[in-house]
């Protein structure tokens, strides 16, 4: 639909939200526009719910009828153009992706935590690290003077710059990687204080030495089990038979699941 011209007559119905008149241009040979045609509403099907804008017409009352930008969620004109949601909606985008991605991992159990934490933590660094490969890439590379439809909602008023920021009518604005770097070095840097402040290296050789003693535990109830057979069963000649190897691993196994 369009809007009526000031030289036009435009739609007599008006909105049963609001009560206001529809100031659309109406159908050829018709007294109103698609939204109020007399065998019901011809207009375009609204975009799928993840896609639709979020903000409601002021003249309607309904909710309005176009596309957000990816990550975004209202429209250009009410709203989408503004640095602050253009800059959410890119990082919304970025993570959006990352998520979808991520969601199709599955993971395994974890056995022992501290050593989980300080393999998240591995992964922490070298996310970031990517991310700071990607600002690197940003700042060595050359501006590019093609006109940037999106950024420059088609109008060739601006033009992509090849760096951390970019340039538009609404004014400067911070790219995506940027943003996530700048939140991949808090992120790390909370999670490495937290480590720190646990002791982690120091529990881990605490657990270490106490898997070490549970095995030497182990290993010396299985000799004792073995000795104790050969000092009291003549009939084996002190030797140590098949079946009593077998049964001091038992014992060394009863020995280790003991251990709490």
């Amino acid at each position: 639909m369009r809007r009526a011209k000031p030289n036009e007559t435009p739609c007599d119905a008006v909105w049963p939200i609001t009560g206001k008149p529809c100031r659309n241009a109406p159908c050829d040979g018709h007294d109103t526009c698609e939204a109020h045609a007399p065998e019901g509403d011809l207009r375009a099907p609204a975009p799928p719910e993840e896609q639709r804008c979020t903000a409601t017409n002021r003249e309607s009352g309904e909710r309005c009828r176009r596309h957000h930008r990816p990550g975004g969620k209202v429209c250009a004109p009410h709203g989408g153009n503004a640095k602050q949601v253009r800059q959410a909606a890119n990082v919304r985008a970025a993570e959006a992706k990352l998520t979808a991605k991520a969601a199709k991992l599955v993971g395994e159990p974890v056995d022992n935590p501290l050593v989980e934490l300080g393999r998240v933590a591995g992964r922490a660094r070298a996310w970031m690290e990517l991310l700071e490969g990607r600002v690197e890439a940003l700042l060595e590379s050359e501006p590019d003077a093609q006109n940037d439809e999106d950024e420059g909602e088609g109008d060739g008023s601006t033009q992509r710059r090849a760096d951390i920021r970019y340039a538009h009518r609404a004014g400067e604005q911070t790219r995506a990687e940027v943003q996530l770097y700048e939140r991949a070095m808090a992120q790390l840097g909370t999670m490495l204080t937290a480590i720190a402040r646990l002791n982690i290296d120091e529990r881990l050789a605490k657990v270490t030495d106490a898997q070490a003693q549970a095995v030497m535990g182990a290993v010396e109830a299985a000799i004792e089990y073995l000795a104790n057979q050969l000092s009291t069963c003549p009939q084996c000649g002190h030797r140590a038979g098949a079946e009593h190897e077998a049964e001091a691993f038992q014992v060394a196994a009863r020995t280790l699941r003991a251990v709490k």
